[in-house]
């Protein structure tokens, strides 16, 4: 398997998932943003078999993206930036993520 355009973690759960389905078990990936095709570059990497899905939408975490850069740029609006990104994000995991599961 050879990565080009991804990070440490997700080649080591690739090679993760590469083995669990090479032993006969099944693997569902929860990945958190979905920043669309052209920035989903390490999807090509997910081994054949296995199966994912998003947590966030493409629209929706291109909105987290701008909310952050703007936070960035802006530090007035870090702390309620920082509160708000917080509360979407426990909103996502502990609705979506206990439905998947």
């Amino acid at each position: 398997m050879h990565f080009s355009k991804v990070g440490g973690a997700e080649k080591v759960a690739m090679q993760y998932i590469d083995a669990l389905l090479s032993n006969n078990f099944f693997a569902h990936l929860i990945i958190d943003f979905d920043m669309g095709a052209k920035e989903n570059s390490f999807e090509s990497y997910i081994p054949r078999g296995a199966s994912y899905q998003y947590i966030k939408s493409e629209k929706i975490s291109q909105y987290i993206y701008r909310l952050r850069t703007l936070g960035k740029r802006n530090k007035l609006f870090n702390i309620p930036l920082y509160i708000l990104l917080i509360i979407a994000d426990f909103y996502y995991y502990h609705t979506k993520v206990k439905y998947i599961i």
